[in-house]
């Protein structure tokens, strides 16, 4: 149960994970704007990939995702034999009170129907420009909290996860 319980929580972050693009500023001023956040392309890859991920049983090697502008996205996780497990559903982001943290949920229909919640933050002023992305799945309930905005990146399951559950991606586009 328990390597059940981290499979899925491995494909959820990696899924979630998997695409956020920080955009400019669209039309509008509202910070909640559903415009701007993760839309884009973005890519993990090596050290940048959650250690979650990285060892047994997933041994992923890097990950793309587009976050797509009707809030759908589209994942590719490939494992170190350059297998691919596409991710697909739906998302929505809003723009936390915390720093410049967001909060998303993301509704996957493609492996498996699943709901996952976290935060991700984008360093739009890097070059490439860098995401820090953390999430869990919710449903179905794994038995763990997923990061909140309020307690930080590693908050997963309390903070008893650390930084494992904590990715990284590169922009794109």
């Amino acid at each position: 149960m328990k390597r059940n319980k981290f499979f899925l929580l491995a494909l959820i972050i990696g899924a979630v994970a998997f695409g956020f693009a920080a955009c400019d500023k669209e039309d509008g001023d509202d910070d909640n704007d559903q415009t701007v956040g993760i839309i884009g392309k973005w890519q993990s890859s090596g050290t940048n990939v959650a250690l979650l991920l990285q060892g047994e049983p997933f041994f992923t090697d890097s990950i793309y995702t587009e976050m797509k502008a009707d809030f759908t996205y589209i994942v590719e996780s490939y494992d170190a034999d350059g297998v691919m497990t596409p991710f697909n559903g739906t998302f929505a982001q809003q723009k936390s009170s915390v720093g410049n943290i967001w909060n998303i949920t993301l509704e996957q229909s493609i492996p498996y129907a699943a709901i996952s919640e976290g935060i991700f933050e984008i360093y739009a002023d890097e070059n490439p420009v860098r995401m820090k992305y953390e999430v869990l799945q919710t449903t179905p309930n794994l038995g763990f909290a997923p990061p909140t905005a309020a307690e930080g990146f590693g908050s997963t399951a309390g903070g008893a996860l650390g930084q494992s559950n904590v990715q990284v991606f590169l922009k794109l586009d």
